[in-house]
């Protein structure tokens, strides 16, 4: 055998078994796993949030609602986007069974439709009144003038 030693290896320190035990790790001790798809990856612990307690089950739908609204969710949200966006709020476990959660969600998706509807519907009366409101201020138009002198007298 040749006597020829690798220059990378004969530079490297000495192992010293007293700096190795200078940190100890306790191999056995349990991480916490979380999914990422289609590998587990351990993550740091989180200290679980304090629950908010209502007083009722309606305080906890009102609260739950008013998340979703604050969250910016749209009506046309699916429950697959919203629980998303709000599985890390506060009031998220407003109420408690993931059933009462979707039950609220499909609720407040109905209310929100409606007041939807409702403001586009105040909001078409306004202008309509407002258009009234302009001819009747017009002097110079009269029921029996023509529509092309009436956009004359708008156009100049």
């Amino acid at each position: 055998a040749s006597n020829v030693v690798n220059p990378a290896v004969a530079a490297a320190p000495a192992f010293d078994p007293d700096a190795a035990t200078a940190t100890k790790v306790e191999i056995n001790a349990p991480m916490p796993k979380v999914n990422t798809g289609s590998t587990t990856a351990p993550v740091a612990p989180v200290a679980p949030k304090k629950a908010i307690v209502y007083a009722s089950k309606d305080e906890a739908k009102k609260a739950f609602k008013e998340m979703l609204t604050m969250c910016g969710m749209k009506p046309d949200a699916t429950w697959e986007q919203a629980i998303k966006v709000i599985i890390s709020e506060e009031h998220y476990s407003a109420l408690k069974t993931l059933g009462e959660k979707k039950a609220c969600f499909n609720e407040w998706k109905q209310e929100a439709v409606k007041h939807e509807k409702e403001q586009k519907r105040l909001e078409a009366k306004k202008v309509r009144e407002d258009f009234v409101r302009m001819l009747q201020d017009c002097k110079d138009l009269k029921s029996n003038m023509r529509f092309s002198k009436i956009i004359s007298k708008f156009e100049t």
